[in-house]
């Protein structure tokens, strides 16, 4: 009875050592995958440019492969006429951008057409009777849909949502405007408003879909087939 406890207890001793070491073997397997994958992640990789590619002006082409809890395509198209676009894909937070690029210095070098503080608006003034005080009408943008976006008015610490139905702040007139989007950091410039009773009406001014759009003012040296990004 004893050796036979004893010869349990060995086997269980070695059986507990063999899934030790393949709990180990699998921790290093995947410490290194992740490390592998992650240097990976942080290049742009130059794509074979296809003829339908070639066709449509596109004289570079980049992708980056990436993972931050779930799987993600960055993609980095340049075109001969000094024009580039990036996306990232995924199913959480979807990225959009176009713009410049130049090449100085060995640097590849992009600025995206809409700044931060740069948020496209046209104004007009539509003829109706507000009863004494002036309107705000929602903000819409080219197709005329309405808009998640807010309006400052006259300064930083007044602001609108739907046009003007819920403010935080109060005022007597307004002589001039800011519009923000909601989520994101792209704001106007502030906008001079003639005096007069009509309503105003905000418009952003571009077909860019916003609800996805970034900033992308980056700088990479080039590698040989790679971008190597500049922090």
């Amino acid at each position: 009875m004893i050796k036979s406890n004893l010869y349990i207890n060995d086997c269980d001793t070695i059986l507990g050592m063999k899934t030790k070491a393949i709990n180990m073997k699998q921790f290093f397997l995947l410490i290194s995958t992740f490390i592998s994958f992650f240097s990976f992640s942080q290049d742009y990789i130059k794509m074979k440019l296809s003829k339908e590619e070639i066709g449509k002006g596109i004289h570079m082409h980049f992708q980056r492969n990436a993972t931050e809890g779930h799987y993600m395509l960055f993609d980095l198209t340049l075109y001969k006429n000094g024009q580039f676009e990036y996306s990232r894909t995924d199913n959480l937070y979807p990225e959009y951008s176009k713009g410049t690029w130049k090449i100085r210095d060995g640097k590849l070098i992009f600025r995206s057409h809409i700044q931060k503080d740069e948020l496209p608006i046209k104004i007009s003034y539509i003829p109706v009777d507000s009863n004494g005080k002036r309107r705000i009408a929602q903000i819409r943008n080219l197709k005329e849909d309405v808009q998640e976006a807010f309006v400052f008015i006259n300064m930083d610490s007044i602001s609108c949502y739907y046009g003007d139905n819920l403010c935080i702040g109060s005022y007597d007139s307004i002589y001039r405007l800011k519009v923000g989007l909601e989520d994101s950091e792209l704001k106007s410039p502030w906008i001079k408003i003639k005096q007069g009773n009509e309503t105003i009406q905000l418009i952003i001014d571009t077909n860019l879909n916003l609800r996805i759009y970034v900033v992308f003012n980056k700088v990479f040296m080039i590698k040989k087939n790679k971008l190597d990004e500049m922090q």
